[in-house]
């Protein structure tokens, strides 16, 4: 990553200045208006953070990038109530923002997208403003908005679990455990994941905090979520439609936090899990637990990303572009399943800067040709199976890709299925 400061004066930056609210602003400064009644306005529209409530699955085949996509949801929310957290701080310290306050952090910000000041990225930003330091070119006015935002995030409230079949409600909220304090055995609620982010949503209800759930159906959500379920209902301003009470143990540690013993979520506590639909029948979610998610589909999609330049490399003279076979295989998959769900996603391989966009044929038979033959061909009819050396040639099963001439069934199989 590499963001870049400009040696432009302030007038500059005002030009080049994104946030439409804090351009306006800053033009009423250069102007004559009444300054403290502006001043005064943007206070009183600041009191209150807007932002809906959020409880939504994303979910598509393997590979498709839906953990990318609920992170990106949550960075995007992160950076627009910074921007406007920010705003208010520089209200109350000085009354008038300045533009270079922000240009820095803004401006990169959208000509590099949200991602670039990400959650995930903070020990990357904060490398950059260690670099930053001694730098005559850097003023330090100039990148305090940076500092600060890299403190915002993180301060930033998002929660992170995974669902597996053993997970049940102790891991999820918490439990009595034995802790061990001067040669004395004790026992205390450990709050888990869901408590954490309760306690932080009701201490924190100008901020957004997220509870972010991978492999969401690869649990047993109604044993998982519990009484907690009736709390997924909201009403129209974000709160819990119906209270519940928490069992005594929580409602002990809820005690000590401050907070009361009745359950209700706050607007600010959203819930954002994916699910992965060749695994939608591990534990199958009723209707009424779906009802209280919204879902957006991720679908498979090359289109301006790096992986549609992978090439599947076999051997020294044969290799074959990896979106074409994807593109091929799901097709098959769809004839053999009369479904979508086990396709192969853009990224079912996700490769690093060192593997100069090749898929080694061991990886590829490890990860890709393994989850074809168990996920799909293993329990098919010889006939539609198509792990076949040519179309209507002959058939074979993963272990023999392991033997003598592996090489060569393989080969002949990506000649057909990528022709």
């Amino acid at each position: 990553m590499k963001l870049c400061y400009y040696n432009k004066n302030e007038d500059s930056y005002y030009k080049v200045l994104k946030n439409d609210e804090l351009f306006e602003f800053y033009e009423v400064k250069k102007g004559e208006i009444n300054e403290d009644e502006i001043i005064n306005q943007e206070k009183s529209s600041c009191v209150n953070v807007d932002f809906s409530v959020s409880q939504k699955i994303f979910f598509g085949t393997p590979g498709t990038g839906k953990s990318y996509k609920a992170n990106e949801f949550v960075n995007d929310v992160v950076l627009s109530v910074y921007k406007r957290d920010e705003r208010r701080e520089k209200f109350a310290q000085s009354g008038m923002p300045k533009a270079s306050h922000y240009a820095d952090v803004l401006n990169n910000a959208d000509s590099f997208g949200v991602d670039i000041f990400g959650i995930d990225h903070v020990s990357e930003l904060e490398e950059h403003l260690k670099s930053c330091e001694g730098d005559d070119k850097v003023k330090n006015p100039r990148h305090s908005a940076l500092r600060s935002y890299i403190e915002f995030l993180k301060i930033s409230k998002v929660y992170r679990t995974t669902f597996h079949p053993d997970y049940d409600y102790a891991q999820f909220v918490g439990s009595y455990k034995p802790k061990k304090e001067n040669g004395q055995i004790t026992y205390s609620f450990v709050p888990q994941v869901f408590a954490k982010a309760y306690a932080a949503a009701w201490k924190n209800l100008n901020q957004p905090v997220y509870l972010v759930i991978e492999e969401i159906n690869r649990g047993n959500c109604a044993q998982i979520f519990g009484d907690i379920f009736q709390l997924l209902d909201r009403n129209d301003d974000g709160y819990s439609c119906y209270e519940i009470n928490a069992d005594a143990d929580f409602a002990g540690w809820l005690s000590t936090q401050g907070l009361s013993g009745k359950l209700k979520l706050p607007p600010n506590f959203n819930i954002l899990a994916t699910m992965n639909t060749s695994d939608q029948s591990l534990f199958p979610m009723d209707s009424a637990f779906k009802r209280r998610f919204d879902w957006e589909y991720v679908p498979i999609d090359f289109e301006g990303k790096d992986c549609a330049s992978y090439q599947i490399k076999v051997d020294d003279e044969n290799s074959y572009p990896w979106q074409k076979f994807v593109e091929s295989v799901n097709e098959k998959i769809v004839s053999i399943t009369d479904s979508e769900d086990k396709q192969l996603g853009e990224y079912f391989i996700k490769l690093n800067p060192v593997d100069n966009n090749v898929i080694t044929k061991e990886r590829f038979l490890g990860k890709v040709m393994f989850y074809l033959w168990n996920e799909v061909c293993k329990d098919v009819h010889k006939q539609e199976s198509f792990f076949r050396e040519e179309e209507n040639g002959n058939y074979f099963t993963f272990q023999d890709l392991y033997k003598k001439d592996g090489d060569k069934k393989l080969i002949s199989f990506m000649n057909w299925i990528t022709k």
